[in-house]
């Protein structure tokens, strides 16, 4: 974790893989093992480490991690960029939105689920959240409004000037039922624009004329399209968002979530109510005829993020929330 260890702060790291340990400093547990064998192996690894820390922060394996921390008797931060339970149940086919999901009647594998994410965030002590649409969210499953954080992603502009644009949209990000590819496809045909997808998962659109797809790629290939765009009906807080306003590009997206604490309509970008195919389109068409507008909007969102979403900033919330949970721990005996 660099931006803890350029703060004095040594971190040992847990992990899952797909390979043994290898000699750079990381613990790795392989994923492929039996989940009986694994989650007990991954406890007590967690637990052993645990003992020569002075906090446990989980930004995955919350449960094991706080089970860990309990056994280790040390600090439980667990960072939420959403919600797991949710995020699994969807991907399995389930049709609830977020929304609905936080009380509907479920299945009890999916209640399960439901209650141990809210177990798990209940037993830190402080729950990082990278928005405060989360923030609420997460508040609704029992956790103390004390004890949330709001530390906003963090993201570096390139240096140089980039390549020229092959592409009029280009999105980044996981294929996955709540990105709404279709929908992201259908509304730039309609708008005549072409559009570049690049990401995996299981949720890849079709093949369309005008559309080019990428497998997995960094955010680098974002310099391939004059605005970024969106179409989802949930997000936390967008990261690939903030990694092309780094860029200088333009944002057209669904005010869903917490897109709107990173994309301020009219400024650096244009929001269009989740859901709404034929607003997305007309949003695109709407830039597409002014590459006046588009460039002032992705100066005003480059020069955002380098106010309000540095490494710097979020190295320094990480910090300071660490060192108060440490000290509030010892001062308690």
């Amino acid at each position: 974790m660099p931006l803890l260890a350029a703060r004095g702060i040594a971190a040992r790291v847990v992990t899952l893989a797909g390979s043994p340990q290898q000699a750079d400093g990381i613990r790795r547990i392989r994923r492929d093992t039996l989940r009986p064998l694994r989650i007990p192996r991954t406890i007590a690894v967690l637990a052993r480490d645990a003992r020569r820390a002075d906090a446990v922060l989980a930004t995955g394996l919350w449960a094991e991690a706080a089970i860990a921390a309990r056994l280790a008797r040390r600090p439980l931060i667990v960072r939420v960029p959403g919600d797991p339970a949710w995020e699994r149940a969807v991907a399995a086919g389930r049709p609830e939105s977020l929304a609905a999901f936080q009380a509907a009647s479920l299945p009890w594998r999916w209640a399960a689920f439901r209650a141990a994410r809210s177990a798990w965030t209940r037993a830190a002590e402080r729950v990082l959240v990278p928005s405060a649409y989360l923030a609420g969210l997460v508040a609704g499953w029992g956790v103390p409004a004390a004890r949330l954080v709001v530390v906003p992603n963090a993201v570096t502009a390139p240096a140089g000037v980039p390549p020229a644009p092959d592409h009029d949209l280009v999105w980044l990000g996981r294929m996955v039922v709540q990105k709404r590819l279709p929908s992201l496809v259908a509304a730039a045909r309609a708008a005549g624009a072409t559009l570049l997808l690049a990401g995996e998962g299981p949720c890849r659109p079709d093949p369309a004329p005008g559309v080019t797809m990428l497998g997995l790629a960094s955010p680098d290939v974002l310099a391939r399209g004059r605005i970024f765009v969106q179409a989802s009906d949930y997000e936390g807080l967008p990261h690939a968002v903030l990694e092309a306003k780094a860029r200088g590009l333009a944002v057209i997206a669904t005010d869903a979530g917490g897109t709107a604490e990173c994309v301020r309509h009219g400024i650096d970008g244009l929001l269009v109510p989740p859901g709404d195919q034929a607003a997305l389109a007309a949003a695109i068409r709407t830039l597409l005829h002014d590459p006046a507008r588009v460039a002032a909007m992705g100066a005003a969102g480059r020069q955002d993020v380098q106010d309000r979403f540095t490494p710097d900033r979020m190295g320094d919330a990480l910090d300071a929330l660490l060192r108060a949970v440490v000290a509030g721990r010892a001062a308690r005996g």
